[in-house]
């Protein structure tokens, strides 16, 4: 063997004269090749002003000195070219393009350039990336700033049936997810255990509409279930305001049953335009205003089966009463005889 597998540099041989000679060409082929920078890629011919030490890669097409030399490193040493054939891998900064390129076996290809795009397969920053995790980092924290007009981190899916999330865990196992999963209404959930997640919050991709639980909301804000406000400070006060000229409660449940409780010993209070209206406190109920029951003539008059109800006639024939039923018959509270 008179020369290295890799670089082709030449070996002295034994018996060899003037081994100087050989051991200087491989000093030159080293010289050319190791943390190699070339001035162009983009020469067909050599330069006639070239320095000493000048490197290039031989256009295609080449004429002149560099003829029958594309691809190949040209080296200037010794007041003339040398040519050396690259290998697979070999890596080079070209000076004018600003960029590093590598040797494919049949051509030089970009690598990275400040003006244009890297690809990788995988990438893992202080950390192993796979085929799942592409992209794997490793960090106390992690900066997206923003660059021109702002910043956005998007995340796309195919179609609505995929999932395009964010999904937060404990040990590897998810504890809590918002995003689009599975269709394109928005979610969050959370999980106890990573294999069973709850709905908490839904927003509706159409109208923008908000329920609280795993519905689809049909109104501004729709709740399943229960809904309580509570606040464990006795001396505090919960208040909801509502700037709408007309607020309605309704309760579609059931048979449409609406229940306000109170624990303890607190007042349940009604109040309108800054004036007690109705309270309700330690089992009695006080009206601060005119008490209005219905009023109703003897022709229509409503079942009296129900004992302990209160109403107002207006038309009876011993002259309009409060009248009150006693589970059988509507009955005047000032003697208890039957209407009539």
């Amino acid at each position: 063997m008179t020369n290295s597998d890799n670089l082709a540099l030449p070996f002295i041989l034994p018996s060899q004269a003037q081994k100087h000679v050989t051991h200087n060409e491989a000093l030159l082929a080293l010289d050319a090749i190791v943390q190699l920078s070339v001035i162009s890629k983009s020469f067909t011919e050599g330069p006639s002003d070239a320095a000493s030490g000048d490197r290039y890669i031989v256009a295609s097409s080449p004429t002149g000195s560099f003829e029958n030399q594309t691809g190949n490193l040209a080296a200037f040493q010794d007041g003339v070219f040398q040519f050396y054939t690259p290998q697979i891998g070999w890596l080079a900064y070209i000076l004018d393009e600003d960029t590093y390129q590598y040797f494919d076996g049949t051509d030089w290809q970009d690598l990275t350039n400040s003006n244009s795009y890297a690809e990788f397969l995988t990438l893992g920053v202080n950390a192993s990336a796979d085929t799942t995790n592409r992209f794997a980092l490793s960090s106390e924290a992690s900066l997206f700033n923003n660059s021109g007009n702002g910043h956005q981190l998007k995340i796309n899916k195919a179609q609505a049936s995929d999932t395009a999330s964010l999904l937060f865990q404990t040990g590897y196992s998810g504890r809590a997810e918002f995003g689009l999963a599975g269709d394109d209404q928005f979610r969050i959930k959370t999980s106890a255990d990573g294999a069973n997640f709850n709905t908490a919050l839904v927003a509706d991709a159409a109208s923008g509409n908000i329920a609280i639980g795993d519905i689809t909301p049909s109104a501004a804000l729709t709740i399943a279930g229960e809904m309580k406000i509570e606040d464990s400070a006795s001396s505090a006060a919960l208040e909801v305001t509502v700037s709408a000229s007309t607020t309605d409660l309704i309760s579609t449940a059931n048979n449409g049953n609406m229940i306000i409780s109170q624990l303890g010993n607190g007042k349940i209070l009604f109040s309108a335009n800054d004036l007690d209206i109705l309270s309700l406190e330690d089992g009695v109920i006080t009206a601060y205003m005119p008490v209005q029951l219905g009023a109703y003539s003897m022709v229509s008059l409503p079942d009296a089966s129900t004992p302990g109800r209160m109403i107002y006639v207006y038309d009876s024939t011993q002259g309009s009463c409060i009248a009150f039923s006693d589970g059988a018959n509507w009955r005047r509270s000032e003697d208890r005889s039957v209407i009539s």
